[in-house]
């Protein structure tokens, strides 16, 4: 579903996307070359089919959950990246044993003592989408 289109000056064989998980699935930012617009999907599989001439997809999710304590630099190194204000909007993603859970609570008790941090609801179901899709 689209929810909006503009044209913009460019090439139309550029086609990229920018995908980030939301509560109904992903949100897909596309760009052809010209033209822009929002979509959102249900699952990974179906943006790919509809958009498979894109030449990049930048997916706004971690890669790998961290498993048995291991630790990940991705995150912090993004936050000193970005400009002040806006490194919160990096969230560090629940280990990859907390998935494993029955409800929010179980999962972050299980992250918290595998890591010794815990987290919001939307991280675990941001990654449980992630793991599923």
């Amino acid at each position: 579903m689209t929810y909006y289109t503009t044209t913009m000056l460019g090439n139309q064989e550029n086609k990229v996307l920018g995908i980030d998980g939301c509560k109904t699935g992903w949100c897909v930012a596309v760009y052809d070359g010209i033209n822009y617009s929002i979509e959102i999907f249900s699952t990974r599989n179906q943006i790919l089919h509809q958009h498979s001439d894109a030449i990049c997809c930048l997916i706004d999710m971690p890669i790998g959950l961290p498993r048995n304590g291991e630790k990940r630099n991705q995150e912090s190194i993004a936050r000193k990246e970005l400009s002040p204000g806006f490194s919160s909007t990096i969230f560090t993603p629940p280990c990859y044993e907390a998935l494993s859970a029955t409800n929010y609570e179980e999962a972050k008790l299980i992250n918290q003592q595998i890591t010794g941090k815990i987290f919001i609801d939307s991280v675990l179901e941001l990654s449980a989408q992630n793991k599923r899709t």
